[in-house]
């Protein structure tokens, strides 16, 4: 009897505790005031859609699409290339009649520009080479 009474009074015991610890944190933590604000049906409309960002991304969709046009649009545009070969090299000569040493050089230069044709069928090219 008397371990049921003790168990009871713990049962109250903690209640008691529960209350104090709750009710102190209401007077710690008072509630916040928050400030009423009228609007119309206008500026709430206004305030929700400024405010989504699924409609602010929306806005940068034009500018996107264009890059993504100019992008795929790119491989069509001409291209320049020029590329420039100087070589010299002094070596040791095997045969008699070229002397002790003798001398390799060349100088070539290409210049080109190609361009893929629109309409299909490959790319289209003009280069000129010239070698010293």
């Amino acid at each position: 009897m008397e371990t049921l009474f003790q168990e009871e009074k713990m049962k109250i015991k903690s209640v008691l505790v529960f209350w104090i610890v709750f009710c102190s944190g209401l007077f710690v933590f008072p509630a916040q005031h928050v400030e009423r604000i009228e609007l119309s049906l206008k500026d709430c409309i206004v305030r929700a859609l400024e405010d989504n960002l699924s409609i602010a991304v929306q806005a940068f969709d034009p500018e996107i699409s264009d890059y993504s046009v100019r992008k795929a649009k790119e491989i069509y545009y001409p291209q320049l290339s020029f590329t420039y070969d100087n070589y010299y090299y002094n070596r040791l000569s095997n045969w008699a009649v070229q002397g002790t040493n003798y001398q390799d050089k060349y100088l070539r230069y290409n210049v080109g520009i190609k361009q893929k044709i629109m309409t299909g069928g490959g790319t289209s090219t003009l280069a000129f080479q010239h070698e010293f």
